[in-house]
């Protein structure tokens, strides 16, 4: 998927027309929702982009549901059950966040008081994040991406988080030692990226919104508060769970995260 998403901005420079062609495709998730519409979103007004529906009902709805339908020009179907929000913005949206919490509090525990504060305090610092750099970068336009979906069947609900900015290793105020060794290839962005999770490394603006950013979302993971997070991020990938830390083939523009909320 990065890899196709990666050929819509060179397709959109040469202003080649792009078809996004879901026809065969049996198996998607929803974390890839927010990525894809950013990239729709972003190069739609340069150059025509129009998409397929799948044959697979289930991925059907949730391209139905994420507002893909709308930004290809197909028509958008409503459902009175709606378990997917894609949102954009490029600000903090308080009101999105805890709508999203009383959201995944109804449908994963049942109770639609449950104040959930690490999924909140999550979506702002991802929101809070994407302002900061792109203040520091003089793009206050820059938008972000927020989508969550409810699984039925195992009652799991699952966000994405992405923007389509500069990502955190082109943002990211580095101490010279460590832009020097990235530089030399002494040191790859993974390892820059740890440091930033375990709070060695500042962000690129210094100011805190209302905790510290990745190392604070990295924080309340450790302590089982969100699960299976992902980051990915310019040339890298991390999932936690399974301890990956991989060099991406096809960067990505901008920075993405991917976490769950597991019933009790």
């Amino acid at each position: 998927m990065l890899k196709g998403l990666s050929q819509i901005p060179m397709a959109a420079r040469e202003r080649k027309p792009i078809l996004i062609d879901f026809d065969g495709v049996k198996f998607m998730t929803p974390d890839v929702l927010p990525l894809l519409c950013a990239k729709i979103s972003k190069y739609n007004p340069f150059v025509s982009i129009w998409g397929t529906r799948p044959k697979d009902s289930t991925i059907d709805l949730m391209l139905r549901e994420s507002g893909f339908y709308n930004l290809v020009g197909l028509e958008k179907a409503t459902t009175d059950n709606s378990m997917l929000v894609t949102h954009q913005n490029t600000k903090v949206d308080n009101y999105l966040a805890k709508s999203i919490r009383q959201f995944t509090a109804e449908r994963t525990f049942g109770d639609k008081d449950l104040k959930l504060r690490p999924l909140y305090r999550t979506m702002i610092e991802c929101m809070a994040n994407t302002g900061a750099h792109a203040a520091a970068d003089k793009n206050p336009k820059e938008n972000w991406w927020l989508s969550v979906y409810y699984d039925n069947n195992t009652g799991i609900s699952s966000f994405a988080f992405c923007d389509t900015g500069v990502g955190i290793f082109k943002s990211t105020k580095l101490k010279s030692i460590y832009t020097f060794s990235r530089v030399l290839g002494i040191i790859k962005n993974s390892s820059i990226l740890q440091k930033i999770l375990d709070g060695k490394i500042t962000s690129s603006t210094g100011l805190a919104y209302r905790g510290k950013g990745l190392p604070k979302i990295y924080s309340d993971y450790q302590a089982n508060s969100i699960k299976n997070l992902h980051i990915a991020a310019n040339d890298t990938f991390a999932g936690f769970d399974s301890g990956t830390f991989i060099d991406l083939k096809d960067e990505l523009n901008g920075t993405f995260l991917y976490w769950e909320i597991h019933p009790k």
